[in-house]
């Protein structure tokens, strides 16, 4: 029987990020190029709204935003043609463009600070497949997209220089705004000529109902045109309507807003935020969608909803690699879930792990889990354990909590080997599960498994260390060398990926690189997906708790 020390208990770790300052831009009297109006309109008097004599459908752009989302708002004709060119990541956002009653925000900036352009293509540019399809360094990030993005087949007669990178700004999003008693989806596009963005847009709700961007007749824009900004709507009013509320406080002037957004640091390629509290809106906005049936447990399905506290993530290219990087309120129901942290138990694998996952429950844990699994499917949560019961001979709740202790850590060790596994069986292979936690308690559930089933009983064999942790696995020898331990934490690769890793309350670790090239090797049999994981070198995951916030960060970094 091996042994190590038990494991202490995790030191508080702060957060060091400077939080980014509010995303304002210039005034908003700022004066952009002239233009003339679509249809006759006269800029002068007022916001220029694209409209034709005849009517026809008013499905079109606005439909397609609701029904799609998302940033790629002008893929809604099949078309999106993104061709931003400038390095600065200055100007406007489109936070600054939307209401401060604005509840949902999804934007893409590909103008961001701090180089990130450059930083994007460069990372991308070290994958083959990407490369093949003209991804390099010397290419600017927009003109890149629009390369890998547009269809020149799916629309006829659209041309993408002259109908859309003539206009298109650098950044759009798409929202959820509350404007007087409804809640409404929307679009923002930065556009640069209003003129061209109105026939632009035109040509393409064209290709978004007959795949002829000429074909324009019948249809009635859902658009209107303002301070250098497309809002786009189910309908031009109700876009009029989300213009003129931004002429008061905006979004960007949010306090809940520039806080979450804050709290995930540097502004990325993409910015997610949701407020707090948002049940009542999110219900009132599903609702206008006409789901009918489809809608019928809307109330049980956004309930976690009216107690969210608010959150914000971003995706953001640093150092070498992409992160994508969250911040959320924490709720007592949620934090009561959290343990002390995976802490020594994840940092003391060894040195040559290949993969880890890692997580933290705190006592009570299933009791909540299921509480809320049991709100949402509208039964009774004894009915679960009942069930449960029945199928795996587990009391419930009290085995379940055992059986993952205060911190469970499966692992893969670095003398993976699948020939040695096909050759040797189970006992070859170096995967275990490593549970700090009551080892009488976690010996017996895990004995009532291997005794359903012969063959279980190899890979459920147990080592237990010192008085507190249980190591369960088919290798002996792998179990022995967690039993022993090491610094995984010390790491270098290890520490690029799973940040505040004393802390996190999940986590997860891949070693790509490892092994020289271990994943990689395994894939040999696809050699295109062999050659896109070489530039890889390790991903990580991480949520730790701070204070009243929850933070995640997911990491892959390359060579």
């Amino acid at each position: 029987m091996s042994s190590t020390e038990p494991p202490t208990e995790p030191r508080s770790e702060s957060r060091t990020e400077p939080p980014s300052g509010p995303l304002r831009g210039p005034d908003r009297s700022f004066g952009w190029p002239a233009h003339e109006s679509v249809g006759g309109v006269d800029p002068a008097a007022g916001p220029v709204v694209v409209e034709e004599t005849t009517t026809g459908s008013r499905r079109g752009l606005g439909r397609g935003l609701v029904l799609g989302g998302a940033a790629a708002l002008l893929a809604l004709g099949g078309a999106g043609a993104w061709a931003w060119t400038a390095l600065g990541g200055g100007g406007e956002r489109p936070a600054d463009a939307l209401p401060a009653t604005t509840f949902a925000y999804l934007a893409v900036d590909l103008d961001p600070a701090a180089g990130q352009k450059l930083e994007a293509l460069r990372t991308l540019s070290k994958f083959p497949g990407l490369a093949d399809q003209g991804v390099s360094e010397d290419k600017d990030l927009g003109t890149t997209l629009t390369d890998l993005l547009v269809d020149k087949g799916s629309c006829t007669n659209l041309d993408p220089k002259r109908d859309v990178s003539s206009w298109l700004g650098q950044r759009a999003a798409v929202a959820a705004v509350t404007v007087g008693s409804d809640s409404v989806p929307v679009g923002v596009v930065q556009v640069s000529d209003e003129s061209a963005a109105g026939k632009g847009l035109l040509a393409l709700l064209a290709c978004s109902e007959s795949h002829d961007a000429k074909d324009t007749s019948g249809l009635t824009p859902t658009w209107v045109l303002r301070d250098g900004w497309a809002y786009i709507a189910q309908d031009a009013d109700t876009a009029t309507r989300v213009a003129d509320a931004a002429d008061g406080t905006t979004l960007a002037q949010s306090r809940d807003f520039t806080e979450w957004t804050g709290k995930v640091g540097e502004q990325g390629l993409a910015t997610v935020y949701l407020a707090p509290k948002p049940g009542a809106q999110i219900r009132s906005l599903v609702k206008s969608f006409d789901l009918g049936s489809e809608a019928a447990n809307l109330d049980a399905v956004t309930a976690q909803y009216d107690s969210f506290q608010g959150g914000a993530a971003t995706l953001r290219f640093a150092d070498g690699g992409i992160e994508l990087e969250a911040a959320g309120g924490l709720d007592d129901t949620t934090r009561g879930m959290l343990g002390k942290g995976v802490g020594p138990a994840l940092s003391t694998l060894p040195d040559d792990t290949l993969a880890a996952v890692a997580v933290s429950p705190a006592k009570g844990w299933v009791d909540t889990q299921f509480a809320q699994a049991a709100r949402g499917a509208k039964t009774d949560v004894e009915d679960f354990y009942s069930s449960i019961e029945k199928s795996t001979g587990l009391a419930m709740p009290e085995d379940l909590e055992t059986l993952f202790g205060s911190a469970t850590v499966l692992s893969l060790g670095g003398s993976f080997d699948p020939a040695a596994v096909d050759a040797g069986g189970p006992e070859a292979l170096p995967l275990a599960a490593k549970i700090v936690g009551d080892p009488a308690g976690i010996s017996r559930v895990v004995g009532h498994f291997a005794s359903t089933d012969p063959s279980l009983q190899t890979l459920l064999a147990m080592t237990f260390v010192g008085d507190d942790t249980v190591i369960v696995g088919p290798s002996g020898a792998y179990r022995g060398a967690l039993a022993t331990g090491g610094k995984l934490g010390d790491s270098a690769a290890f520490r690029s990926v799973v940040p505040h890793a004393d802390t996190a309350v999940v986590a997860f670790y891949l070693d790509v690189d490892g092994k020289d090239n271990w994943l990689a090797n395994l894939a040999k049999d696809e050699p295109d997906v062999a050659k896109n994981l070489e530039p890889l070198k390790a991903v990580g995951l991480s949520v730790w708790p701070d204070g009243d916030t929850i933070h995640s960060r997911l990491r892959v970094t390359t060579d």
